[in-house]
């Protein structure tokens, strides 16, 4: 196995493989010019992590496991969405959805449930995903504690 080296990120210099990388072929919403991305574990077990970017060492979302915080989250992706990630019913694969801290105000954090990004974890392609039905928010309160304030509707 290669290991390859990432230097400048605000974790420092990270070693990865070639097969640590996820592939967005259209990129992240707002961002399409930066494909290539690893999932960096900051800590053992939390639902927290970082989507780095391979191309921009400079850029790096935040991202958590939204089942972590909302027990029933299950996002349906349409048809398209599935074949163009090579989604099958056996499939194994990852949601993640991306994460805001308000500066100095931890406990405001925010969850975007109505986009989630969709991991293949058998072919590392990756998209983040715009929810059709518009049923979760973008704003769902991670530490509000309110299971039933997931699904809001879209304002």
């Amino acid at each position: 196995m290669i290991t390859m080296n990432l230097y400048g990120t605000r974790f420092g210099d990270i070693d990865y493989a070639e097969n640590d990388i996820v592939h967005f072929s259209e990129g992240m919403i707002g961002f399409t010019a930066y494909q290539d991305y690893i999932v960096v574990n900051t800590k053992e077990g939390s639902p927290f992590k970082w989507l780095q970017s391979v191309d921009e060492p400079k850029l790096a979302f935040l991202v958590s496991m939204p089942n972590f915080f909302v027990d029933e989250y299950s996002p349906e992706i349409c048809d398209e969405e599935a074949f163009a990630l090579r989604l099958t019913p056996d499939t194994q694969y990852l949601v993640l959805v991306t994460t805001t801290i308000p500066a100095g105000k931890p406990k405001e954090a925010t969850a975007n449930l109505a986009a989630p990004i969709i991991i293949n974890l058998e072919t590392r392609h990756a998209k983040q995903v715009i929810l059709e039905d518009q049923a979760y928010t973008i704003r769902y309160p991670i530490f509000s504690g309110a299971q039933d304030g997931a699904k809001l509707a879209a304002a």
